[in-house]
């Protein structure tokens, strides 16, 4: 039936409308499809009732019908024809022969982000100024040399819920309570400045990683370090490591690590490897209008999920660069990491964590590092949970 299409098609037909960019051309594209299938199958359906109804007059009329030449090719031989080819197009539809390409639909170019940058601005991503793409490449390499032991994170865990964040709750605390009560406090410098965590545990020395984490924020922290540590022993499920860090088991993981020889296994986390005091940690956000579920899902995002208070705010000093400052920005050159790191480490792998609900795949940035890792050839090591959850 071709019914199941059509509401799907009308919901990608208002996104169309809806959005712009890359987005739209994406909806454009799968509309298109869409279209071409509802099509196929209608048409297929209407050429099939059509030749029945045919078959049915020639039968049930006049016997001269039969025996008139004119009569039975008009009746049968047509509609039959007629069926045949539109069930050969319908199947060339679905086959995707006559899918229009991506690339075509997609060459409308995103609109220019606000706020605009100043033609002095829009000098730093110019390739051709070789000072601004200096500056850019030692930042990517800056950004590249912030990685960490796994040692060092166990340590990191090992303090939550005792001097470090007392309220932390391994079963509901998520990576950005962690952040905003954990590592932004403990990354805070006494010159009313602040650093990358990854900097102060390794006291400014550069450390390059031979893996970096892919991970929602919005997952629990618990879950985040348990995927690691499972890449460090080589597990694709990390369920048995959570249980063992839930427990407090870290010493029993430690020894499993030093035995395969991965406890001192270097990686790179946002959170950690990012200086939070360079962006996020004075604020929030622009908040969205206060009419709809956007403002609801951007005011929970400001409230720890165990206590339901405001995260702290920190009043450092240290100067915040956004998009308006691409070259400063720590926040916008993921692609040209992984490419550094590609370059630096045939090696270099992509350590997929992905939560319960498996809202990693619905997240823009996740999503992109993904398709970026991919392009670069870069082993791409995915971690669930459990088996279980893949069949839930």
């Amino acid at each position: 039936s071709a019914l199941p299409f059509w509401v799907p098609l009308r919901l990608l037909m208002r996104e169309v409308q809806r959005v712009s960019g890359a987005p739209r051309a994406e909806a454009a594209w799968a509309a298109s499809t869409l279209r071409q299938q509802f099509l196929a199958v209608f048409g297929t359906n209407l050429t099939w009732l059509t030749a029945a109804v045919c078959r049915c007059l020639l039968r049930i009329g006049p016997a001269s019908w039969a025996e008139d030449s004119a009569m039975v090719l008009w009746l049968e031989s047509v509609p039959q024809c007629v069926d045949f080819v539109i069930n050969a197009l319908a199947m060339a539809a679905f086959a995707g022969i006559l899918q229009s390409s991506y690339r075509a639909v997609a060459e409308e170019p995103p609109p220019r982000l606000e706020p605009r940058l100043s033609d002095d601005q829009l000098m730093d991503v110019e390739l051709g100024s070789t000072l601004n793409s200096a500056a850019w490449h030692r930042k990517v390499e800056e950004l590249a040399q912030r990685a960490f032991t796994l040692d060092q994170l166990l340590d990191f865990y090992k303090r939550l819920g005792r001097d470090v964040m007392p309220h932390f709750d391994p079963l509901r605390s998520t990576t950005n309570d962690v952040v905003r009560w954990a590592v932004i406090p403990l990354s805070r410098s006494t010159n009313e400045g602040g650093r990358a965590l990854a900097s102060v545990w390794n006291d400014e020395k550069p450390v390059l990683a031979s893996a970096m984490v892919t991970h929602n924020w919005g997952n629990l922290f618990l879950h985040l370090v348990a995927a690691i540590v499972a890449d460090a022993l080589g597990f694709s499920t990390f369920d048995i490591v959570a249980e063992a860090l839930r427990k407090g088991r870290v010493r029993s993981l430690r020894h499993d690590l030093r035995r395969k020889g991965t406890l001192h296994k270097t990686y790179w986390v946002c959170a950690f490897s990012i200086n939070q005091h360079a962006g996020i940690c004075g604020g929030f956000g622009q908040p969205p209008p206060k009419e709809g579920p956007e403002y609801q899902m951007w005011e929970h995002s400001t409230r720890d999920t165990v206590t339901c208070e405001t995260y702290p705010l920190c009043d450092c000093q240290e100067p915040k660069y956004f998009s308006c400052s691409p070259v400063e920005c720590e926040m916008n050159k993921f692609d040209d990491f992984i490419r550094y790191m590609c370059k630096s480490s045939a090696s270099f792998a992509q350590v997929i964590a992905v939560d319960s609900e498996f809202e990693l795949f619905s997240r823009a940035w996740c999503v992109a590092e993904c398709v970026e890792a991919d392009s670069a050839s870069m082993p791409q090591l995915v971690k669930v949970l459990s088996l279980q959850v893949l069949d839930t």
